[in-house]
């Protein structure tokens, strides 16, 4: 009987130990190739049409509230002297001259500014020929605040009527070390208290659990405006897609969260938690994770996600994402994805251990007279 057993387990055994590891190869294979972009479709079209104001940043620049003017009249006190007015922009946009008065400057080049004042003196006959020059000795008016996880986080002034992501980003001297490869830029006109860092990432992932849900944006949405523009850094910077390049303008904000981690356990490549820098899906996570091993069950994997307070288990077959049955959803914070045995290697293992232990028994009876 015990023998009839061993031959049965044997052909059982050699039955597993010869199963195809073809859906392995298949998930191994797809995971290297499967990327996704942070950036979704509004805000990329958004990021791509503020493009077209940086033609402004070759026009001169336009003078603001809190901007300081060095302003040298030739002969207005003294002849062959040149007289040297600085003036401070009021918030009201006007600045104040002796002689001249009160002149509105606000959202008027340097140019602009010059010819006026030229015109009021020959048109109060205070000067036949004038002579006057401006220069901007302090640049006050146009700012951009950057924060989150940023190496010189703070607020920047602007030299020109408009710069970019990437230009500011430099200002601040990159991103610090445990940033997520994403950026939201929040207009001036929808821009919260950004002293509460806390209030803006709330927010965020709140704006993140709705995607989770519509991974796909409908085609009449991307008409609509997004008060929080996502940019995914790893295209912009590590890929060089310079369409993600937003053009900032006075009152806008730049915040970079800190990266959030997950877990990939099981049986892959190379376990461990790796940091979430940007939008990552399962298959990606798997990518991280060196792939499955050859005892790995495709189909039968397993996400852990906490929501409120509360442990959700969510049943994952790789096989059926790659195959479009099942969607490829993406990973959030501390979430833990464990990837289980093929029930064939699990089957294996066991009768491989039951023959040994039988063999080992059959010998001791052999060897013990």
């Amino acid at each position: 009987m015990k023998k009839q057993m061993i031959v049965v387990l044997s052909s059982i055994l050699i039955l597993f130990g010869c199963a195809s590891n073809k859906d392995v190869e298949t998930v191994n294979i797809a995971v290297a190739a499967k990327r996704t972009s942070y950036t979704d479709s509004v805000s990329r079209i958004q990021a791509k049409e503020s493009q077209r104001k940086l033609s402004r940043r070759r026009e001169n620049y336009l003078i603001g509230p809190d901007d300081v003017l060095e302003v040298r009249i030739f002969e207005l006190e003294a002849a062959g002297q040149a007289t040297t007015l600085d003036t401070r922009v009021s918030k009201n946009g006007y600045i104040l001259l002796p002689v001249i008065g009160s002149i509105k400057v606000v959202d008027k080049n340097v140019s602009q500014i010059q010819k006026e004042i030229i015109a009021v003196l020959k048109q109060r006959q205070i000067l036949s020929v004038p002579l006057v020059n401006i220069q901007i000795t302090e640049f006050n008016s146009k700012k951009i605040n950057v924060i989150g996880a940023i190496r010189e986080p703070g607020i920047y002034t602007l030299k020109e009527n408009v710069s970019t992501l990437l230009d500011i980003l430099g200002e601040a001297k990159g991103l610090s070390d445990n940033a997520g490869y994403q950026a939201y830029v929040i207009k001036k006109e929808n821009r919260l208290d950004l002293d509460a860092e806390e209030k803006i990432t709330s927010e965020i992932k709140a704006r993140q659990d709705d995607k989770e849900k519509n991974t796909n944006v409908k085609e009449n949405s991307l008409k609509e405006k997004s008060d929080k523009i996502h940019i995914d850094l790893f295209e912009l910077i590590g890929q060089g897609n310079l369409e993600l390049n937003m053009v900032l303008e006075d009152g806008d904000a730049v915040f970079v969260p800190n990266a959030e981690e997950f877990t990939v356990d099981g049986h892959v490549n190379e376990a461990g938690t790796f940091p979430l820098k940007k939008p990552t899906t399962v298959l990606e996570a798997v990518a991280l994770a060196g792939g499955l091993t050859e005892e790995a069950s495709p189909t039968y994997c397993l996400l852990k996600r906490q929501k409120n307070d509360e442990e959700e288990a969510i049943d994952i077959d790789l096989s059926a994402i790659l195959e479009r049955r099942q969607p490829n959803i993406y990973l959030q914070s501390n979430d833990i994805l464990f990837v289980r045995q093929t029930t064939a290697k699990y089957v294996y293992q066991q009768v491989t251990s039951f023959l040994n232990l039988t063999l080992a028994y059959n010998l001791a009876d052999i060897i013990t007279p």
